[in-house]
């Protein structure tokens, strides 16, 4: 969720910035025909400010494009893999699958007493939802002084694209 507002305010920017290129590329057109048409100057030389800021706009206005392109791109591969995810951890059972949101939501990792802390189960319900979950092959548990370590395996980091996860 928080993804997709970020994805929607990334390309409301990207059309921004399109938007003032285009128009700083119509405000350099219009002040080269004022300049042409109005001055005394040789019609066939371009000024070098006037050549600088077309190219510019140009740039910006391409560069927009593309990533505009990828950004599209990207997020629906994005919500395609969620989708199949989604359909592959219905084996889960629901509190199994609250357990890996919240794994999922800090990065892959977090230690068990925060897990009890985030999913307001108690402490015993919560070390039989890992323990199940650890026979299934989905986390790891290390010890981390007074409670342990709870990490998705690396396969599900990869999935669910934990960006600190994968360091």
């Amino acid at each position: 969720m928080i993804e997709e507002s970020n994805t929607k305010n990334t390309k409301l920017i990207i059309l921004l910035v399109i938007f003032f290129s285009l128009f700083f590329a119509v405000l350099n057109f219009l002040s080269l025909y004022v300049e042409r048409n109005y001055t005394a100057t040789c019609p066939n030389a371009l000024p070098l400010t006037v050549v600088v800021n077309i190219l510019i706009a140009g740039s910006i206005l391409s560069g927009a494009f593309v990533t505009l392109f990828f950004i599209n791109k990207s997020s629906h591969k994005r919500k395609e893999v969620h989708k199949d995810t989604m359909l592959t951890l219905n084996f889960l059972e629901r509190d199994e699958r609250i357990i890996l949101k919240l794994l999922v939501d800090n990065m892959g990792a977090a230690s068990q007493s925060k897990l009890v802390k985030l999913s307001g189960m108690n402490k015993v319900k919560v070390a039989r939802i890992l323990r199940r979950l650890e026979l299934k092959g989905v986390i790891l548990r290390t010890p981390y002084g007074n409670t342990n370590k709870v990490e998705l395996v690396q396969g599900l980091k990869e999935l669910f694209n934990c960006e600190v996860c994968s360091k």
